[in-house]
């Protein structure tokens, strides 16, 4: 209530800056007019406020709610000088909405009121109301007509359409009958009523119409009402006055039925649907509703008994009024009447107190169950309920129970509007569709224009085969030439063609949490509806302002859209004017969010602490947890993968709990564990079946296992990689979209030697792949050298990295086989920047080795050299091969720097040993046979226990032995 009255006092300070402040201080103005017959209030009203509205809530009792303005003095207004007020009292409207309540006693009852409503434009001039209040005229049974005014009745069985008058009220073409004997009989209806045209021509002849006749407001199923006459100087004719009506109706009317009555002054249209004769038929019985003949003759009847009482009344005594009868009940130690309730009721509704006034109104009926003010008694709990701000779903129970027991309130095409508002807010689209074409719902209305809308927009979601985009779009724009003021129903409209919008594009956004909106959905043109939203006048962005679920919507559209920026000041707005709305730790989530797609890490953390400090109970909160750890890569992984799991394990199913998985299943693939991630979404996939969230859990199967496969495959292990497929736990080879998958799984398959299930892969492929693959496995499969031939020929340079790896697989296969031919013909023209650098040297190795085995060992030497070119030499294995092959080829002198340098930088022993050995053989047999015992000896030196210090020292023996026959 605070909040209210201060947003009231912030909109007033914006008014009288803008100019307007003689407007909202108006005061009340007296005048008396025909000798004091007639007695006349006034007051200027803001150009742009709705007209005020008149309440009889007794005979004697007149409430007139004012909107727009805050004070209303009445200085010259004296009550104990007039003839009808005798008091009035002035306070403000009850629910924080902005203008005044003037309750004015009557000295009478029973008066007439009439008021008049000029309207203002905006910036030149304001409005003016003005009340006229006046004795009813007299009436009488005979004489010319003269048609006072009229009323029309919408309810559910039929719509009355009532005229008051004075002298006889006779019309052409219906033929009386005496009182008591039933209605007119209807003589000659095709001159009356014709159905075709849909319209009901009266004429009442010698008639006019009296000067303070308004024009009857269309209501129901009456569609329009039109009297012309001499005094309208539409028509006149020689032999007199008349006065020619024309009712239109809507095409569901079946029946047309004329009820009439001099004595009560009163005549009365029953327009009847179809569906009112036949709501009490059964399948053998009679009709046992007919219409709302009944009531017209109740009417009518009340009606005379007041002429006779001479208390003739105006029509809006046809709406119910609080009757309090002479009747007590005792309730704790006194005794008290139905007013007492009533009043008490009004009394707590004043005080904003409304389930205490609902508790008063229940008591009435309790207490008088038989009470004539029950109508009034129902409509007033409902409207208090409203005011105690229910559910849709409370809300709708309750309407529907009140017009189920009063069918034909006046209030009828308020409530029907209503009730479609409420089934829309309740997602009930099939009904609202059903109740949007009711023809008892307001005439130009821009709010049933608005639900329209809704409806459409609603059926539209829920049956996407056949959308109705088009009709709602129209529903909604047609709301701004029904609200030319650009009110709050413009501004709904506005925010309707936005969300249009958005669903035509993204389709039902309901079932995605607005955080997980880039991760979960795939993206959508959002431009149109943010484009709409950016086209909002400064009026509605007001509205919007007072407002916390649109400010929500607004800034949601934004964030869906990535205008991040806007969705920032939606959200800023939302948090500092409303901090108590239950969505503000939302509002606070989405906003850490868009600081943190902009790249403001720091203040998405500052936020996200501050909603797990200020909302520890909130829903929002576990999902704030979850992005802090996000982004709060400092933190050891394990750490953060730890509180990750105690999230899941502590709490049920939600969406963050999903995102928690999802989130612990990212960081572990990112940390290159992958089989721990493909184990993390499976688990997640046997508890949900949700469409959004398997779709989400495939997708990072899928990727997390094609990176772990391409990484397995890079670094020579194509065994993980077919492990990966088999921890993927999906039937994904034959799955579409998974192409990249089977061809990983191709390679691996043919890395292992496994050719034939590589080419029955290869035929699953969605996508002809590349033509050396298919082409290299065929050839492969053939298992014999001479089957490469042709095919090594054929796909020189249309090689890919994976081909490339496939053949070097092939080739150490063939090692073992000893076919060195084929080893080159695999891997001889191979572009080896397709390698990584092990599998650049593994390639070199089997060449040289492959040339070497053919005694080519000029070409092995050269692959030798290029495979050693500032490598290491580490073990000193390949080197030693190297000296080896050039010692076969170029004999020992070419070899021996290479062996010495083995022998003392190898960094494995038994190299250096066999080193020495080979120098100690090459000094031999170039003479040196000192510089060979001494390689022998160091060989003895180093390691005397091993096999070649055995050796080394019988060759030294035998250099002993050899110089000593020399000797």
């Amino acid at each position: 209530m605070k909040a209210s009255r201060l947003r009231g006092i912030l909109f007033l300070v914006v008014w009288l800056v803008s100019g307007s402040a003689h407007a909202f201080y108006t005061s009340l103005e007296y005048a008396s007019e025909e000798k004091g017959r007639r007695e006349r209030l006034s007051f200027v009203l803001p150009a742009d406020v709705d007209a005020p509205t008149l309440t009889l809530l007794s005979p004697r009792t007149l409430q007139i709610t004012i909107p727009g303005i805050v004070s209303l003095p009445a200085h010259n207004v004296h009550p104990a000088t007039t003839r009808y007020l005798e008091a009035m009292r002035i306070e403000e409207i009850p629910g924080g909405k902005l203008g005044l309540l003037l309750t004015v006693r009557l000295k009478k009852p029973y008066l007439h009121f009439r008021g008049n409503y000029t309207p203002g434009v905006e910036g030149k001039s304001d409005a003016r109301y003005g009340l006229s209040i006046e004795t009813y005229p007299d009436q009488s049974a005979s004489g010319p007509t003269r048609l006072l005014e009229g009323r029309v009745l919408p309810g559910r069985d039929a719509t009355l359409v009532v005229f008051s008058f004075t002298g006889s009220g006779w019309v052409n073409g219906l033929d009386d009958r005496p009182e008591g004997k039933g209605p007119p009989k209807q003589v000659g209806l095709s001159s009356s009523v014709d159905y075709g045209a849909r319209t009901v021509r009266l004429i009442w002849p010698d008639a006019s119409l009296d000067p303070n006749w308004r024009p009857v407001k269309p209501a129901g199923l009456a569609e329009r009402v039109l009297p012309r006459g001499l005094s309208s100087r539409f028509l006149a004719y020689s032999f007199g006055k008349l006065v020619e009506m024309e009712i239109g109706f809507d095409k569901s009317v079946a029946e047309v039925h004329f009820h009439r009555s001099a004595e009560a002054g009163t005549f009365i249209i029953e327009l009847r649907p179809a569906w009112s004769s036949d709501r009490g038929r059964n399948r053998s019985g009679p009709v046992v509703m007919d219409g709302r003949s009944d009531e017209a003759r109740v009417i009518i009847q009340a009606r005379k008994e007041a002429r006779d009482r001479k208390k003739p009344l105006p029509l809006n005594r046809l709406t119910p009024v609080f009757i309090n009868r002479p009747i007590t009940v005792p309730v704790q130690d006194m005794n008290v009447d139905e007013g007492f309730f009533w009043a008490s009721a009004m009394g707590a509704e004043r005080d904003f107190k409304f389930g205490k006034a609902r508790a008063y109104l229940d008591n009435l009926i309790h207490n008088f169950p038989d009470t004539p003010n029950r109508e009034m008694v129902d409509l007033y709990r409902f409207d208090l309920a409203t005011k105690m701000g229910w559910k849709s779903g409370w809300l709708l129970h309750e309407l529907v129970a009140t017009l189920e027991k009063h069918p034909n309130t006046h209030r009828y095409p308020e409530l029907i509007a209503l009730k479609l508002r409420l089934l829309n807010d309740a997602l009930l689209f099939e009904s609202s569709i059903g109740l949007m074409d009711d023809p008892n719902l307001p005439k130009n209305d821009p709010k049933v224009a608005l639900e329209r809308g809704r409806a459409l927009m609603g059926i539209s979601l829920m049956l996407p085969s056949k959308p109705r985009w088009r009709e709602a779009e129209n529903h909604l724009k047609r709301v701004f030439s029904l609200d030319p003021d650009n009110g709050a129903v413009s501004a709904k409209a506005h925010f309707q063609l936005a969300k249009l919008s958005s669903y035509k594009a993204c389709g039902d956004q309901r079932d995605v949490p607005v955080t997980l909106w880039g991760r979960w959905r795939r993206p959508c043109d959002l431009d149109p509806a943010t484009a709409i939203l950016d086209s909002l006048i400064p009026e509605h962005l007001g509205l919007i302002a007072n407002e916390p679920a649109w400010l929500l919507e607004m800034g949601d559209l934004y964030f869906k859209n990535r205008r991040f920026p806007q969705a920032l000041r939606s959200y800023a707005t939302l948090i500092s004017n409303f901090p108590t709305f239950r969505e503000v730790p939302w509002a606070l989530l989405r906003a850490a969010e868009s600081h943190r797609y902009m790249g403001e890490t720091a203040e998405a953390k500052r936020l996200f602490e501050r909603i797990k400090v200020d909302h520890p109970k909130s829903e929002a909160t576990p999902w704030a947890r979850i992005f802090a750890i996000q982004l709060d890569t400092e933190k050891p992984l394990d750490e953060r993968l730890k509180t990750l799991d105690t999230l899941i394990e502590r709490s049920a199913l939600t969406d963050a709990v999903v995102e928690a998985h999802m989130t612990a299943a990212t960081l572990r693939g990112e940390d290159g564990r992958f089989r721990e991630t493909l184990a993390n979404l499976n688990a997640l996939l046997t508890l949900t079946q949700r469409s959004a969230v398997v779709e989400r859990t495939n997708q990072l199967k899928l990727k997390y296992m094609v990176e772990g496969q391409n990484k397995a495959l890079k670094e020579g292990r194509p065994e993980y990689a077919l492990l990966l497929g088999e921890a993927h736990g999906g039937d994904w080879r034959s799955a579409p979209g998974h192409d990249e998958a089977r061809l990983n799984l191709v390679e691996a398959l043919m890395r292992l030697g496994s050719l034939d299930e590589a080419n029955r892969t290869i035929d699953l492929l969605e996508q002809e792949p590349e033509s050396e693959v298919r082409e290299l496995g065929r050839a492969l499969a053939m298992g014999t050298p001479l089957g490469l031939t042709s095919i090594a020929r054929s796909i020189q340079g249309r090689v890919t990295p994976a081909t490339a790896r496939i053949r070097l697989a092939q080739a150490h296969r063939l090692a073992d086989k000893s076919e060195w031919e084929g080893i080159l013909m695999l891997l001889e023209n191979l572009d080896s920047t397709l390698l990584n650098p092990e599998e650049k040297l593994e390639r070199l190795r089997l060449m040289a080795k492959a040339e070497s085995e053919r005694g080519r060992f000029p070409q092995a030497v050269i692959h030798l050299e290029m495979m050693l070119y500032e490598q290491p030499i580490g073990d000193g294995r390949d080197y030693y091969w190297y000296a080896t092959i050039l010692n076969e080829w170029r004999g020992g002198g070419r070899a021996l720097p290479v062996f010495r340098r083995v022998a003392t930088e190898a960094t494995e022993q038994e190299i250096q040993l066999m080193s020495r050995i080979r120098i100690g053989d090459i000094l031999q047999l170039e003479g040196d046979l000192e510089g060979a015992r001494a390689a022998y000896q160091e060989i003895v030196a180093l390691n005397p226990d091993s096999p070649w210090a055995k050796i080394a020292r019988e060759n030294a023996a035998q250099l002993d032995l050899v110089q000593n026959m020399v000797n």
